[in-house]
């Protein structure tokens, strides 16, 4: 052989010699079904949630350790400060949430705010290894879903070891909110002053409700008429409109005292006071 063909022989040897350290690898995270919440209307709720990476030493030449970090986006409808979950069908309806690296929900998983995984092998061994990784969804500001129904969004998970960026996977997001109405704020006291064989009176106390977009409900008093003195009076609602907007909508009792009652005060002046249940009901 001559000197040349040894030297091409050599050089081909030394090529083929890192191919027998191979690197460690790492599949990018299952992240399974991603979180699913079952929101209460106006409260806070945290859900617990992880998903699984595998990382591989397959040569004995390999680093016995790995640290692998995990970075996630801000989801597809964030608002700069949350991401948010959309209605499915009422597209203008969000839910807000965020994703956290530990349960008090204190510090996001956003960003540079990353979790991790170290993986260690004992000297001489192989073999891949499987690490599950926790994290958080909080909801951490007290809401009230807009749109009964599926919220969903998607994060992304980006997983970066030593030089290697591996393609995002998924984490789906799933929040499910009931109908919901609430009587944000109540009603007040009805005053009127009524003079015997007077002209009609009327009274009036004004409440709120903030309902689910869409959703019909009913608005009714205890009774529509009744008597305070011997005075007779009627109780009325009002608008009509009873189906939700999802923002607040405003409303009013209305008492009204029908003219030429004498009543049945005794005296040069007297009071009564009669209390009424607000039900609404959907």
């Amino acid at each position: 052989m001559s000197t040349l063909l040894r030297l091409l022989a050599m050089l081909a040897l030394l090529a083929a010699w890192p191919s027998a350290h191979a690197a460690l690898s790492c599949d990018p995270p299952v992240t399974g079904a991603g979180v699913t919440i079952n929101y209460v209307n106006n409260t806070t709720m945290t859900v617990q949630s992880t998903f699984d990476i595998t990382c591989r030493r397959t040569s004995t030449g390999d680093a016995t350790t790995l640290d692998v970090e995990f970075e996630m986006d801000n989801g597809l409808y964030n608002n700069g400060t949350n991401n948010r979950a959309r209605h499915t069908i009422t597209t203008s309806a969000f839910i807000k949430y965020d994703f956290y690296r530990a349960s008090n929900c204190g510090s996001k998983w956003k960003g540079n705010q990353k979790l991790s995984a170290t993986f260690t092998w004992a000297a001489g061994t192989t073999g891949p290894q499987t690490k599950t990784v926790s994290y958080w969804a909080c909801i951490n500001t007290a809401q009230v879903a807009a749109a009964e129904g599926l919220h969903s969004d998607t994060g992304h998970v980006t997983t970066t070891y030593g030089t290697t960026t591996l393609a995002a996977v998924d984490l789906n997001v799933s929040i499910y909110a009931p109908a919901y109405c609430n009587l944000t704020t109540p009603p007040g006291d009805i005053s009127v002053s009524y003079t015997a064989f007077g002209a009609q009176q009327s009274g009036s106390t004004g409440f709120g409700l903030t309902c689910t977009i869409g959703m019909t409900y009913t608005i009714a008093t205890d009774v529509t008429e009744s008597l305070l003195t011997g005075l007779r009076y009627i109780l009325s609602t009002s608008p009509a409109t009873t189906a939700g907007t999802g923002a607040l909508q405003n409303y009013s009792i209305i008492a009204t005292f029908p003219a030429g009652q004498a009543g049945s005060c005794a005296a040069g002046s007297c009071s009564g006071t009669n209390t009424h249940t607000l039900t609404i009901t959907y």
